[in-house]
């Protein structure tokens, strides 16, 4: 934390912090900035979606001095379905944030925004989604936040002014660099980890990623040069039941280091690859529009998009990877340059919601 960091927390010790975690990434970030304010002395509300993973990692390791679950209506489908939900969490959002009274609430939930506004709370958006990708939550909830803070590739569109800019990505909070381990082997065969994400999130809308057939025919081109494994949120076929992965939630990211090759169509993980050193190939009806991704593309050579209809690029593709001359310990030295060139992202994160907490010194520092 910085001297101007340290100062503002021993001016607003007993104000609460208030965060909320809606995806696993978040999870990850979070914990990292809780235990950080908590080291200062600042106690921190912290206040979760009941989704599948997100729920199994605070149930194997929950943070924060007050924890509590939102419950997410199941009843209705569609449209009705969706707006109960949202409702139903903003209203128990704003209950529980009238009786604590944080100073700032820290989300990226746009339901957390306005339900911290009602309740009469600033509100930091943790996000590297850009404007255009996340268009209709953002038009909702965004004209309601204090500020936004995100890489300085982002763009925020009409939201610019409330952007607080660094360099790097958000999951640099708590990935710091490629880990020193070996790569992984069985029997022989170096491991590469397909992931499978669900799509149902809302800005998923429209979205598509890998469909069975290229599952299939993606594992028949890793084969027999490659083991495979798979981590999988969506239902798969039961042929494929024996490779999915049953490492713990917890443990994900050191498989992730250990492994020589990502391929999926999750957004987040083939951040997470990035930042650890290991190629990754993304697949995804979101390729080309999302700004830090092409940064970790293109400048970096750290992971490459495809979208879903090319299916015989992909598996072209596949083949440069079981090359003999292949060295995945090259993209660890990428992501080493990638880490030099950035930020500290978790101070700058801190700094924001310190100077949020204690408006007198000013607005945070805009950049970008």
């Amino acid at each position: 934390m910085t001297r101007s960091g340290t100062r503002n927390s021993e001016a607003i010790l007993g104000k609460w912090v208030h965060f909320h975690v809606g995806h696993p990434s978040q999870y990850y970030i979070f914990r990292a900035l809780v235990r950080r304010l908590q080291d200062s002395g600042i106690p921190c509300l912290v206040t979760y979606s009941d989704k599948d993973i997100v729920s199994r990692l605070f149930l194997e390791e929950p943070f924060g001095d007050k924890v509590r679950r939102i419950h997410t209506p199941r009843s209705g489908s569609g449209t009705l379905r969706h707006t109960l939900q949202f409702v139903g969490r903003v209203l128990e959002l704003w209950w529980l944030l009238i009786r604590v009274r944080p100073q700032v609430s820290v989300t990226t939930f746009v339901g957390t925004i306005l339900a911290a506004r009602a309740a009469g709370a600033r509100s930091l958006v943790v996000t590297e989604d850009d404007y255009a990708v996340i268009r209709q939550s953002a038009d909702i909830g965004y004209r309601f936040a204090t500020a936004v803070i995100t890489p300085e590739v982002c763009d925020l569109g009409p939201f610019s002014r409330l952007k607080v800019a660094y360099r790097g990505s958000q999951k640099m909070v708590y990935l710091h660099g490629p880990a020193a381990v070996p790569r992984l082997q069985h029997d022989g065969k170096p491991v590469a980890l397909i992931r499978v994400s669900s799509l149902d999130a809302h800005h998923d809308k429209g979205v598509s990623g890998m469909s069975p057939e290229l599952l299939l025919d993606i594992i028949s081109a890793l084969e027999p040069a490659w083991h495979v494994q798979i981590s999988s949120e969506a239902p798969l076929p039961p042929a494929l039941s024996s490779r999915l992965t049953t490492i713990p939630l917890l443990e994900m990211h050191q498989m992730l280091a250990g492994v020589s090759l990502l391929i999926g169509d999750s957004q987040s993980m083939c951040v997470e690859a990035a930042l650890l050193g290991t190629p990754s190939i993304r697949i995804s009806g979101f390729t080309g529009r999302i700004n830090i991704l092409n940064v970790l593309e293109e400048e970096y050579g750290l992971t490459r998009a495809f979208k879903p209809d090319q299916h015989a690029q992909i598996l072209e593709y596949i083949h440069i990877f079981s090359d003999p001359s292949f060295n995945p310990d090259t993209f660890r030295t990428r992501c080493h340059r990638f880490h030099a060139d950035q930020d500290n992202v978790g101070e700058r994160m801190i700094d924001t919601i310190l100077h949020l907490m204690n408006p007198r010194d000013g607005s945070p520092t805009h950049r970008g």
